[in-house]
C-alpha cells in the first residue's frame, strides 16, 4: 500500500471475491426459485449464447447503464456504450472462443429489461464465473436480483451439471448484491484491490 501510494497511486475500490458450491444442488435452486417467484408484472427469461432479436435493443441498453449504476468505489471508470451490434459481435467471439454465456433478463411490463445477470463458461474449467448483474434503478425492490440469479443457478445446474463452483467479485460497497450472494450462500474467500493514478 505505501509502495502504491508513493507513486501515486490511491485506493480506489475493494472488490471481495466468493464463491458458491453448486455440485448437485439444482433441487434447492430450484425451491428457492419457487419460493422467490413473485407475479407482479415481471417475467424472466433465459438464453445461451445467443440473445433473442427481439431483446436486442432493450438488452444493449440495459448494459450500457452497467458502469453507470453499479457501484465502482472512487475509480473512475469510463461510461460505456452497448447496441445490437456490439452484442452479436461479443457474442460471436465467445462462442468462437468456446465460451458459453448464460444470461436471465427481468423483462418489464412495457416489454424493457428491468435487469439481468450473466454466467460465463470458459472451456476446460470446473468453475463459472459470474459476469455482470444489474438491476436498473426504477425497477429496484422486487426481488429482481435474487430472482435472477437464482433462475441462472438453474439453468447452470441443467446445462452444465459438471460445473462446481461459481465465483464472483462485488464491491465491497455493493451491500444489496452482498446480502444476495450470502444467502445464496456464497463465502468470501480473498480481498482484491484497485488501484488508480490521483
Amino acid at each position: 500500500m505505501r509502495f502504491a501510494r508513493s507513486r501515486g497511486y490511491e485506493l480506489g475500490q475493494l472488490l471481495v471475491a466468493s464463491s458458491l458450491p453448486v455440485a448437485d444442488r439444482a433441487p434447492r435452486f430450484r425451491e428457492l426459485a419457487d419460493r422467490a417467484a413473485r407475479h407482479d408484472g415481471y417475467r424472466l427469461e433465459h438464453w445461451r449464447d445467443h440473445t433473442p432479436a427481439e431483446h436486442l435493443e432493450a438488452f444493449a441498453a440495459a448494459r450500457s447503464q452497467m458502469v453507470a449504476e453499479a457501484p465502482s468505489g472512487a475509480v473512475d471508470f469510463p461510461d460505456e456504450h452497448w447496441d445490437a451490434a456490439r452484442i452479436l459481435d461479443e457474442e460471436a467471439r465467445a462462442v468462437e472462443a468456446g465460451r458459453t454465456h448464460l444470461t436471465v433478463a427481468a423483462i418489464a411490463p412495457d416489454g424493457e429489461v428491468a435487469g439481468f445477470t450473466i454466467l460465463t463458461l470458459a472451456p476446460g474449467k470446473r468453475g463459472a464465473y459470474q459476469d455482470d448483474t444489474l438491476v436498473l434503478r426504477p425497477h429496484r425492490g422486487h426481488g429482481l436480483g435474487m430472482r435472477m440469479k437464482l433462475a441462472n443457478l438453474v439453468a447452470l445446474a441443467e446445462a452444465a451439471p459438471q460445473r462446481t463452483d461459481v465465483y464472483t467479485w462485488n464491491a465491497d460497497e455493493n451491500g444489496p448484491m452482498l446480502a444476495i450472494n450470502r444467502e445464496l450462500g456464497f463465502r468470501p474467500h480473498s480481498i482484491q484491490a484497485t488501484w488508480q493514478r490521483g
